[in-house]
This record gives C-alpha cells, structure tokens and sequence, in this order.
C-alpha cells in the first residue's frame, strides 16, 4: 500500500525549542546561566543562515507583480510585493530585507559579554562605548555594499544642461556604475557600452567629436562621482543607470533594516565589526580572534558575490531563456526600448535584479524560481528547515559561535565544529551536483555581466574551498 503523501510542507523534525535545549547541554548549561535562550535561538539562526548562503539550500517559486517596477525596465525582486510566495510556501518573505542595525548590535554585545544596547544607549563596560561599536558596524556595512556589489539600485537623472554633453555629475552615494542607457528627448533609449578614457583617446577618436547621442560611458569614481559619455551628446536627455549605492546609514534608537544586505550573508558584517573592535590598540585587544573575525568577514564577501538569486523563469508555465544584461546589449539590442507583449528571456543582472525582453506590465503569469531567504524559525514549536543528518552540522556550528565569548584556548578548541559545518555543506553540495547535471549553468546569466564587464576580480571559491577558514 502506497505511503501517503506528507499532510504538511516541510521538515518537521526538530523544533527551535529542542534545538536550543540540545545545544545548552552541548555547553553545558541547561539552565541557562551563561547563555540566555535568546542568545541560543540567534546562534542557530546564523547556522540556518550561513548553511543557505553555502549551498543554496532552501529555492522556491514566486509570482512575480508585473506591475510593481520602480526601476524602468527592472524589477528589484527584493523590493516589497515584487515577488509572491506559492501557496506551500513557509514564510511570506522571499527576498526582502529584514536584519536590523539593533539586531547586529545585539548579538555583538552578547558575543563580547556586554549588556546588549538600549537604543542608542551604551549600557556595557568601560571597555568599549556607544560611539566605538556603531561606527564599527556602520565602517563594516558601508565596505560589505562596496565590496560585494550584491545590491544594485536604479537612477533616472537629467544628463545635463548646455550641449554638448560631456559629462554628468552623481550623488556621492553612487559608488559604482554597472549599466547606462542614454533616453533622448522622445523618450527612445539607447544602450550605452562600457569604456576608459585611454581607450577612447588611443582607439575611437572620434568619440570626441559631439553627436546624437554618445554610444560610450565612462565611470569616474574619484572627487566626485561622475559619467562621462563618449561622444559628447548633441542634443539634451537624460540617462538610466544601475548602480552599487553606499548603503544604509545607522545610529539612533529606532531599529534601521539593512536595506541591500541580505538577510543570509549580514552575519559577515558583524563579524567585520567585531574585528574592528578587537582589533582596536586597547584592552580590549585580542588578535587572535579579530582576526579570525576578518577571515569570516572576508568569507562572506566572497560568497555574496557569488550569489545569484534568480534560478528560473517561467511565462504561463514556459521556460523562459536566462541572459545576463552583456549578452542581452550585445544580441538583442532592441531589448530596451520595450514593446508590450509576451518575453522569451529573462535579464538578469547581479543578484535579484531582473527585467524581460518585452513590456510585460500588462501581462501576469511570470514566475520564478529564486534562491529564497532561510525561513527561520519565529517561534518555539517552528521546525528548522533541514533534514536530520544536517541538523548535527548546525548545532556544530552554534556551539562553535556561541564558545566566542569564551575566548582563548575553549573557543579555539571548538574550530572544528566549525570546519565539521563547512566541510558538511561541501558535501551537500557535491550531492545537488551528482543529482543537477546543469547545475552550474542555473547561475550563469546572473554571474556572466561580472566575467564580462569586471567589477572586482572574484576568485574561483566553491563553500568546500573554505572548510579551513577560521584555523
């Protein structure tokens, strides 16, 4: 007689509760003395959080609303009900922010053994202040948007005044460009292809020489940030661009969402701040762990680079092609200038940025299948989303994070619970691999644009690779 089929979604096998009561014997402090059940239940959400943000774990299909763009031709599928979850879903909140500057603050407290912030109120030891932790946590997410280029935002800006057009001048808080269009007076766009001075000045001399419309763009960084377009513009317009924002500015008593950080890679901003801290030329000193701190940092660098969101697309249950912007400016250049009507491929740029080769405001039935947020648990009768061999690995890896306040010789024997977590998602890993021939082409288009026109090098990292960080 057939098995019948589960009555609910999902992993039902442990409990936040149970988990949390296995890891205080682990410590050996059922009573919770040391470590508060608050402070257990976060080690165990950055398990869940760091498990995702290594092997993709946890995919699901949403809807997506044609008609929430704010960004021209893109959809920002982070945005608030761009995407809608399936109805098996276990949480409402695919790929929105959620972490907050004082939920940050929180677990740096705890994990330093300070009384955890009031606001903006330092409540802790002489030892550190107000002042020091917020500008360490701010320093560490401004360098994460920076160095990550994980968020991208969407600028329609005048291009100017007075022709020719030679440049245009950014808010400072642009502070990277990774696409341009041109929009002349009728509103028709027109792709515009990355380049340097020195190019344009050894290769393209004529760039210099007003026209049209430029068919070039140059970033410049320095000073101020600005474009400038190659060959100069004619004729008045404006431009588009999608650009790496500096990111969010913190401090106050209200909580702040780390809008551009994602939900499952903040945990590498924290521990960038705790390297600040320790770090610091003080009593508070301690080298050994900031820089264990910078490692895990420089870790999830690395992995939200890599990370790509978007895994499918579908219209009216049809495939849709998957293309990064490069190859769709390069093979259908018509692509921008929209016309309404059913896609045959879907755009992706960075992480969770995506636009159609056609208007598809008028049409519904676009969904897509996306590398979610980790539905973490909320309450104590919620289940963890893993099965029960990975359960272990999790636990490892909370009692490793939760031993750092311990410091010395005891936090450093628990580093090989850490590399069993890591090692564990390598293997995983290489099991999706063994059942997914293709796998590696399901993050092709998201990750083509940063090969093609280059941001900063990435390096070929796989979650295996970095068992041995944190020795």
């Amino acid at each position: 007689m057939p098995t019948p089929a589960p009555s609910s979604p999902g992993y039902q096998q442990a409990t936040l509760a149970a988990a949390r009561t296995n890891l205080a014997i682990r410590l050996g402090d059922s009573n919770n003395v040391y470590w508060s059940s608050s402070e257990l239940n976060t080690y165990i959400v950055e398990g869940l959080r760091l498990w995702q943000a290594l092997t993709y774990w946890y995919r699901e299909t949403g809807l997506l609303n044609t008609s929430a763009s704010e960004m021209g031709p893109y959809y920002d599928l982070s945005g608030s009900g761009v995407l809608t979850p399936g109805p098996y879903s276990l949480g409402s909140n695919l790929l929105q922010y959620n972490v907050t500057d004082q939920q940050l603050l929180t677990e740096m407290c705890l994990m330093l053994i300070e009384t955890p912030m009031s606001g903006d109120t330092w409540e802790g030891t002489s030892q550190f202040n107000a002042t020091q932790v917020y500008s360490a946590l701010q320093n560490r997410i401004w360098r994460f948007m920076g160095d990550t280029g994980v968020y991208l935002q969407y600028m329609n800006q005048s291009a100017g005044v007075g022709v020719p057009i030679t440049n245009s001048r950014l808010y400072t808080y642009v502070t990277d460009v990774r696409r341009a269009n041109w929009i002349d007076y009728t509103g028709t766009r027109q792709i515009l292809y990355r380049e340097d001075s020195w190019t344009m000045r050894s290769f393209q001399r004529t760039a210099f020489q007003p026209s049209p419309y430029p068919s070039y763009y140059s970033f410049d960084p320095t000073l101020q940030p600005s474009i400038t377009w190659y060959p100069p513009s004619q004729n008045v317009g404006s431009f588009e661009i999608l650009y790496v924002p500096q990111g969010p500015s913190i401090g106050g008593a209200s909580p702040i969402t780390l809008t551009g950080c994602p939900d499952d890679y903040c945990w590498a901003i924290k521990y960038g701040a705790l390297a600040e801290l320790l770090g610091q030329d003080a009593e508070v000193r301690d080298p050994d762990r900031a820089a264990y701190c910078e490692q895990r940092y420089q870790m999830g660098v690395e992995l939200a680079k890599l990370s790509i969101a978007v895994q499918g697309a579908y219209y009216q249950g049809s495939p849709l092609f998957l293309i990064s912007t490069f190859e769709a400016d390069h093979h259908l250049r018509g692509w921008v200038n929209q016309t309404p009507g059913a896609p045959n491929y879907g755009i992706v740029e960075g992480r969770c940025t995506i636009a159609f080769d056609t208007d598809v405001t008028p049409v519904s039935g676009i969904t897509l299948d996306v590398v979610r947020n980790f539905p973490v648990p909320s309450t104590d009768g919620a289940y963890l989303q893993v099965p029960t061999d990975v359960l272990d690995a999790i636990l490892d890896y909370a009692q490793h994070t939760a031993s750092f306040k311990m410091g010395g010789y005891e936090f450093g024997a628990t580093i090989r619970m850490y590399s069993n977590f890591v090692t564990k998602a390598g293997q995983y890993n290489e099991k999706i691999r063994q059942y997914s021939f293709y796998k590696d082409a399901l993050r092709q288009a998201g990750v083509t644009s940063l090969g093609e026109i280059p941001r900063l090098e990435i390096p070929e990292l796989s979650p295996a690779s970095m068992a041995g960080m944190g020795q």
